[in-house]
């Protein structure tokens, strides 16, 4: 009996059976490697379908200031108009700022922060929609802190799918500073008031008095005279005389 026929018999087997696991293995991984090219395609076209066919704002985002210059203390309020064609979301970040602020100083814009009591937001949205064509005013009031300082600010705004940045620029003036008040100067004089003190002033008479005087004094005298009572006589003797 010979055996020496059934080994190149066993070789030709293992060989065939040695093909077969390799075409199965070079099959799995042709269909593994497939799979992951397409399932990679798959993610980049959506990728590139989802880049074509994002829609591309039409119009501008503006914000504008209710003053060109405020005073130290004044409630600054900027409003946001929303020119687009979508709709618009913005965040509510209180208690921080509502919007992005920057002040100018040593010729760059730095940003400034400042937050408020958490109970303030209390019944706020978290998200303020901006319907497109309508506006939305931001009041400071609240942040008021951070426009304290005089200088140069700036409030910007950022949305989704909009290239542009809107801000917008104002100023903030140092209070004005109070005339200083003059020094009250008293004087002294002295006012002397009059007193009128009434003297009694004689009375001269007139000289057509004296002569009246002197006249009356004579008379007295001659009727008082022997001369007089012999005048009076003598107007008797005539009268006597006249008679006979």
């Amino acid at each position: 009996m010979k055996l020496l026929p059934s080994r190149p018999l066993f070789l030709a087997l293992d060989q065939q059976f040695q093909f077969r696991q390799k075409r199965k293995r070079f099959v799995f991984w042709a269909i593994f490697y497939v799979v992951v090219v397409a399932s990679f395609g798959s993610i980049i076209t959506n990728k590139i379908h989802a880049v074509n066919t994002k829609l591309i704002p039409s119009g501008q985002i503006s914000l504008t200031a209710t003053k060109v210059q405020y005073n130290a203390g004044d409630t600054v309020q900027v409003m946001l108009k929303n020119d687009l064609r979508a709709t618009i979301n913005y965040n509510n970040r209180c208690p921080q700022e509502p919007l992005s602020v920057y002040r100018f100083e040593n010729s760059i814009w730095s940003r400034v922060h400042t937050t408020i009591d958490s109970s303030q937001c209390v019944g706020q949205p978290k998200q303020i929609t901006i319907a497109p064509g309508t506006s939305y005013t931001v009041d400071y009031t609240k942040w008021a802190q951070l426009f304290s300082a005089p200088g140069i600010y700036r409030v910007a705004a950022l949305a989704n799918n909009y290239n542009g940045l809107a801000y917008v620029d104002f100023d903030i003036l140092a209070p004005p500073q109070k005339p200083a008040t003059p020094a009250t100067q008293i004087i002294y004089k002295n006012v002397y008031t009059p007193v009128y003190v009434q003297v009694p002033v004689p009375v001269q008479q007139s000289q057509s008095q004296s002569p009246s005087t002197s006249q009356s004094t004579s008379t007295s005298g001659s009727t008082g005279s022997t001369g007089s009572t012999g005048s009076t006589g003598g107007t008797t003797g005539t009268r006597n005389r006249g008679d006979n």
